[in-house]
């Protein structure tokens, strides 16, 4: 039996499944904020980039074109905030604000490059010299200072958000995962808490409930099963150990033939305990060679005792289906037996083709009320006049649904019942 029974997914249930949608939307979001960061920033110092130049080539440009004084280069260059050189073609220092500044490299074209005092502009003159400016403070540090706080809160904003989503998922999980613990240390009673959106986190929790209570009432049923089998073996055993004792005293055909019985009664039991036992841990096996259900009918048919005044009588289509053979024979007794020792006797048995399977009806002379046939179906039922109980009909209807069928009753007019056994 599946404890995971899957079902149909309806609409609310497609719905559902968007925990990986949300989870994949927020790392998109990430990845866009830090890729737009990023793009702004670097378009803000390319700008700021682009700034810079301009506004020192009016200086290169003044100085190109009126060749001032060391003393106006000195004072010019204090107005600006600017360190100022020009060298000849052959790197020697013609004028200069500081004597830090080096000459540029030969290979040093016009544009920015990383002087001694930093990052400055090379302006190249036609006659092959350099005039060398270098701003006194740099002019991407205020900016660049701003954009990295700005990004370290944007970054700060995300990692709080990411953490606060990451900890919701891992809240819920973690109370799952602490139900689970408690379940598997044995309490079954311990359930989810099926609480926040429906998504897939909520639809494990509801899954894993719906499969506690199929194991809570497995087990419940499992510890009914063992009680009532342990009654039911024991009063047997009992009257069997009267009977001998009884007969070691005064031997008589009637005790004897009263524990041979007991005995046979033993032996159905523990044959039922041990064909529901091996369909609980491996389900039906099936045969390689399809079984002839009406020879199989046939040969439990024969032994049956049925009212003389009637007659059992065994009708059947020519069916051939593989089937664990020992369990549906097992299924076929258990119904001739009820009907042989709680209705008043077999009247008829018809296998039948099916579409995809056969069915086996047993008709017998009891009559039954509809409110009743249920509590048939459960393991040790007793009926009224009947000397003990089995697994009878709750083993039959085992073995229907091992085989994908179904066991049913329904009433036979004008009296009687008819149980019919589905195989697939």
């Amino acid at each position: 039996m599946s404890l995971w029974r899957r079902e149909p997914c309806s609409p609310r249930m497609r719905r559902a499944h968007r925990l990986h949608i949300h989870i994949y939307a927020s790392f998109l979001l990430i990845l866009v904020l830090s890729v737009g960061a990023a793009l702004f920033a670097a378009r803000a110092l390319r700008e700021e980039h682009n700034d810079v130049p301009r506004h020192i080539t009016r200086v290169l440009q003044w100085i190109v074109a009126e060749s001032p004084s060391t003393e106006a280069l000195v004072a010019r260059g204090d107005e600006l905030g600017l360190h100022l050189a020009v060298f000849d073609s052959t790197g020697r220092t013609l004028r200069a604000t500081s004597t830090d500044i080096t000459a540029p490299g030969a290979d040093a074209n016009t544009g920015w490059t990383r002087t001694s005092l930093g990052w400055g502009l090379v302006l190249r003159t036609p006659d092959g010299g350099a005039i060398v400016s270098v701003p006194r403070h740099d002019p991407f540090d205020g900016r660049l200072r701003r954009y990295g706080i700005a990004l370290l809160v944007m970054l700060l904003v995300v990692g709080i958000g990411s953490y606060k989503l990451a900890r919701r998922i891992t809240r819920r999980l973690d109370g799952l995962t602490e139900t689970l613990d408690r379940f598997g240390e044995g309490d079954l009673t311990a359930r989810a808490s099926v609480t926040g959106r429906y998504d897939e986190v909520r639809l494990v929790a509801e899954r894993f409930n719906a499969a506690a209570d199929r194991v809570q009432a497995l087990v419940a049923a499992e510890r009914r099963m063992t009680a009532n089998a342990s009654h039911e073996l024991r009063s047997p055993l009992a009257r069997i150990r009267l009977a001998l004792e009884l007969a070691r005293e005064a031997p008589s055909r009637e005790l004897i033939d009263g524990a041979v019985a007991d005995i046979a009664e033993l032996d159905r039991l523990v044959e039922d305990l041990l064909v529901d036992a091996r369909l609980a841990a491996r389900g039906a096996e099936r045969s390689a060679v399809p079984v002839d259900l009406s020879a199989l009918v046939a040969e439990l048919v024969g032994p049956v005792s049925a009212p003389p005044e009637d007659g059992a009588s065994a009708q059947s289509d020519a069916v051939r289906l593989a089937v664990d053979e020992r369990a549906v024979r097992r299924a076929i007794r258990n119904l001739l037996d009820n009907a042989v020792e709680h209705a008043g006797g077999v009247t008829r048995v018809r296998v039948l083709a099916i579409e995809g399977g056969a069915a086996v009806e047993v008709e017998d002379e009891g009559s039954l009320a509809a409110q009743d046939v249920p509590a048939l179906f459960e393991p040790f039922a007793r009926r009224q006049g009947s000397r003990g109980a089995g697994l009878g009909l709750s083993l039959a209807r085992d073995v229907a649904e091992a085989h994908g069928g179904t066991l049913v009753w329904r009433a036979r007019q004008p009296k009687g019942s008819i149980f019919r056994l589905e195989l697939r």
